[in-house]
């Protein structure tokens, strides 16, 4: 029985080893391919600054491709599923579903910023590389279009949003300013009230996609 207790706090602590190690490096990961991009960072430039060997990377993630989706898949998890909760919850109208998913992206954005960038920067830099990765990503904005696009759609067919601006066009620039406010979060939160943001944020896309009556 000693034995077999043993053997299993062994095993849960090296879980717990692998699960800090594959952390740290997800958090220098992130930090070093927000601020001098993917392609100019190096397995062993990770390694080093999470002060492991460059063999821990490829143990733990197989490649720096891997390494970018596990941080892609938890800034997914993190800043686009609750958006699809909150729509999913919201009572109302489509507008009411608007103002409920740009909340829920202030809120991600407060707290995941660095998340959203990484999605943001990434989508720029490997655009048109026609790999797994790329893919990824296309799936992610695709997720939120498709999202959008649900609300709008519905909001035009309630008269509650304007039919002057095509849907497709109207969702992206709801999806414009909103990254843009991430953007100036993460850059300027120091200076900024959140509040204020948010509040800048919602009354501008909603004077935007109201319909207007009268």
């Amino acid at each position: 029985m000693s034995t077999t207790m043993d053997q299993q706090a062994a095993r849960g602590k090296k879980a717990e080893q692998r699960r800090a190690s594959m952390h740290r490096l997800m958090e220098l990961a992130r930090a070093q391919f927000i601020a001098q991009g993917y392609d100019a960072t190096t397995v062993d430039q990770i390694a080093a600054g999470a002060g492991m060997s460059k063999g821990a990377v490829y143990f733990y993630f197989k490649s720096k491709a891997n390494l970018l989706s596990a941080l892609l898949d938890e800034a997914e998890r993190l800043t686009v599923d609750p958006a699809f909760g909150a729509v999913e919850e919201a009572r109302g109208s489509a507008r009411d579903q608007l103002v409920a998913f740009l909340h829920s992206q202030s809120i991600a954005g407060q707290e995941y910023a660095d998340r959203m960038l990484l999605i943001i920067l990434m989508s720029i830099e490997l655009h048109g590389r026609d790999t797994p990765v790329e893919d990824r990503l296309a799936s992610v904005d695709d997720r939120m279009k498709k999202l959008l696009t649900t609300v709008v759609s519905a909001g035009k067919r309630q008269g509650v949003f304007t039919k002057a601006v095509p849907t497709k066009e109207l969702v992206s620039v709801i999806l414009a300013v909103n990254q843009g406010c991430f953007l100036q979060w993460y850059r300027r939160s120091d200076e900024l009230n959140g509040h204020e943001l948010v509040r800048a944020l919602r009354t501008t896309i909603l004077d935007g996609v109201l319909e207007r009556k009268g």
